[in-house]
């Protein structure tokens, strides 16, 4: 049986660019997620770098969570 090891990060998310069109994006309680015309550049890329950075290291993404300005992440592992 898999045993599974969970943690828990928060992440500042940069203020959007003032500059040209900006997009948000928002999450529902069953973990759908939307991308709306208004994502920052830099909000993107910390996300995709996060992401990938958790990834390699084993953790996989449960749930986020957006509560301005900050990314709630619930990841999960196989215990080694």
């Amino acid at each position: 049986m898999t045993r599974w090891e969970y943690k828990i990060t928060t992440n500042d998310l940069p203020e959007p660019k003032s500059e040209g069109p900006v997009k948000t994006f928002s999450c529902d309680h069953e973990g759908r997620c939307v991308v709306h015309d208004s994502v920052a550049e830099g909000r993107i890329a910390l996300m995709e770098k996060l992401f990938n950075d958790e990834g390699k290291e084993g953790w996989e993404l449960v749930q986020l969570e957006h509560h301005q300005p900050q990314l709630w992440c619930i990841w999960k592992r196989a215990q080694h």
